[in-house]
């Protein structure tokens, strides 16, 4: 035989293999792979290492078993539900105890504005009382003021109310006997 029939005998038998070849990969699905079956990755996966970080994965059990995923997932979903319901739980308290410190301060807040504003004022009233007696004492009036302390002025006060709940309770048997009128007092 010659060169060329020797090369075109070459090409033919070729080409028969070619025709043989098949690129279709979609007629048949190719078997899923998994390498914690395969018997050649063993020694890799025997590693305490390797393991612990598997188990932490959730892929292999405390006993190195492979764990079937397909069949544990109505366990894992419903792990899964138990922790959205657990974060759903938390986000609502979490909620609740931010309402609340809000209104705890707007409370603070509230008490302390009236507690200024009560100053202010009572500021201005005394303002007021000096500017009169300094007005009367320029028009000649010359009258000692009686001038009293924030302390007395409170304590004053307390003494009225006081005055006040036993006339209103008075009725009754107290310790420090009945009130008809304020003359009692005298």
């Amino acid at each position: 035989m010659s060169k060329k029939a020797k090369r075109r005998a070459y090409q033919k038998k070729m080409k028969e293999r070619e025709k043989q070849f098949d690129m279709r990969f979609n007629l048949e699905k190719l078997p899923k792979y998994n390498g914690l079956y395969d018997r050649n990755l063993r020694h890799h996966f025997e590693n305490r290492r390797i393991q612990s970080h598997l188990a932490n994965l959730g892929l292999i059990d405390s006993e190195g078993r492979v764990v079937n995923l397909d069949k544990a997932k109505g366990k894992v979903s419903i792990i899964l539900q138990e922790f959205k319901n657990a974060e759903r739980a938390e986000e609502l308290r979490m909620k609740e105890e931010a309402e609340m410190r809000r209104r705890v301060q707007k409370k603070r807040h509230e008490t302390l504005e009236r507690g200024r504003r009560a100053e202010r004022l009572l500021k201005i009233k005394d303002d007021r009382r000096i500017r009169l007696e300094i007005l009367e004492a320029a028009r000649g009036v010359v009258e000692v003021p009686n001038v009293e302390t924030n302390a007395e002025r409170e304590f004053k006060r307390f003494q009225q109310t006081k005055l006040r709940r036993s006339m209103a309770g008075g009725q009754g048997g107290s310790m420090y006997g009945t009130m008809n009128d304020a003359s009692d007092l005298i």
